[in-house]
């Protein structure tokens, strides 16, 4: 039995070195190779062995003959049948089992619709498949209009750049927002006459009643919106009426401070505002305002409502700027918590049912997920207001080195017109729409 062993498997070893030489099955292999690189270590170190066999027998050339032969198979069986298996038994296997042969070229197969990299590699594509892009008259650009000298001019030092301006300076800054083809401005009032009440806010000789009025008749064709609030003109700084509560403390009356409202929003009106923009957060002020003007013959006038505006701790530049610091307190009472995001939803879609025909984010970059929501859940226009304290923020990381300036600026602004805002407030609108016209 050993003997016919021996020439059975002596038989299939030399058929198999014949295979392997004249590399019949070398494609199937290769399927292996793929799937376990070890093979080719293993193929290298058997070839290795066998070149040195093959000067060890080229020295003595003589082969066994008769029973020798039978001999000589039984005895190296083992031998060559490792040999065998570990470098040719696996290529074997494979022919027999394959059904088509594979020109196997690369040792990594991506799949073809797993290289998206396709439509990144140069810059004309990937302007030709961008999905958003930013625009000049994207742009809303904020100014502090203060009732000081014409030519006043003072530079607010938690943010570079920016200025509260006198009424000369208001109008030179007009003419480069049209210039620069923003989609408008966007007026604050700053002013030292302040009350309890704030009834500075509605006096038609006040500075945004002065600014919109000399801005309309000198750049008719630019859009003047005109903030509505009440935070600038109060002696405390909050933005509605305080009335003293029974068990103590103090709270905002809402609906005394939604009649001072109406009648600001009306003398921005008849003063030529092309936008009128609530941002106190009140109750109803929305509905109040929209009768108002409704009453009287503004009917064609729109509406952008700050609905989603957060108690957040980014405005503190802001309030530097437009004198408008709580002196005791904060406006958690009107503000939204930062941790709602359904509670903003419901408030848009009642500012919404009340006659906003704009509605806005505010701040914008740790908010886009609502001006998504937004978005997708209200058809008509959403803003988002990039804040003083987001602004500053990128401005101070800049002067020190940290990041660039101008990309994040850029990279910023497009991921707020991504997440869902068709209209942006911004202290960069001048430089972003310098840079876009580029």
């Amino acid at each position: 039995m050993k003997i016919v062993f021996g020439v059975i498997l002596s038989a299939i070893i030399w058929f198999g070195d014949d295979i392997r030489k004249n590399n019949f099955a070398r494609p199937a292999f290769s399927v292996f190779v793929e799937r376990d690189p070890r093979l080719l270590m293993i193929g290298a170190q058997t070839a290795g062995k066998e070149k040195q066999g093959k000067k060890r027998r080229n020295g003595n050339s003589r082969k066994p003959t008769g029973g020798g032969l039978l001999f000589h198979l039984y005895k190296n069986t083992k031998k060559r049948a490792i040999r065998f298996l570990s470098h040719s038994g696996m290529t074997l296997f494979a022919t027999l089992f394959t059904t088509e042969e594979m020109n196997y070229q690369n040792e990594i197969n991506i799949p073809s619709d797993s290289r998206t990299r396709r439509t990144r590699m140069t810059e004309p594509i990937r302007l030709l498949v961008r999905e958003n892009e930013l625009r000049p008259h994207d742009f809303i650009l904020p100014l502090f209009a203060s009732d000081k000298s014409a030519a006043y001019r003072h530079e607010i030092s938690s943010m570079p750049g920016v200025y509260q301006l006198g009424l000369d300076n208001i109008l030179r800054e007009s003419e480069r927002a049209l210039e620069a083809k923003l989609g408008g401005i966007i007026l604050f009032g700053v002013t030292d006459d302040k009350d309890e009440t704030g009834s500075s806010a509605h006096n038609e000789f006040g500075i945004i009643q002065q600014s919109s009025r000399e801005i309309k008749k000198r750049f008719p064709e630019l859009l003047v919106a005109t903030d509505v609030c009440l935070c600038e003109y109060t002696s405390h700084g909050h933005c509605g009426i305080i009335k003293e509560k029974e068990n103590g403390g103090f709270e905002i009356d809402n609906d005394e401070t939604v009649e001072q409202l109406v009648s600001e929003a009306l003398s921005h009106a008849e003063a030529g505002s092309d936008l009128i923009s609530p941002s106190d957060m009140m109750d109803g002020r929305i509905g109040a305002i929209r009768d108002a003007l409704d009453e009287n013959c503004f009917e064609n006038l729109p509406i952008m409502s700050y609905a989603a505006k957060y108690a957040s701790g980014f405005y503190g530049p802001f309030r530097e700027a437009a004198g408008s610091s709580p002196s005791f307190g904060d406006r958690r009472s009107h503000q939204m918590d930062p941790a709602n995001s359904d509670e903003a939803m419901r408030v848009i879609e009642r500012d919404i049912r009340e006659g906003a025909d704009i509605i806005m984010v505010k701040p914008a970059m740790s908010y886009l997920d609502i001006v998504r929501r937004a978005k997708d859940e209200f058809t008509i226009p959403v803003a988002a207001y990039q804040v003083s304290g987001e602004f500053s923020m990128i401005k101070a990381a800049a002067t020190n080195g940290w990041l660039d300036e101008e990309s994040v600026m850029m990279e910023s602004l497009l991921c707020i017109k991504r997440a869902g805002a068709s209209i942006i407030l911004t202290y960069f609108a001048l430089d972003a729409a310098k840079i876009l016209k580029q």
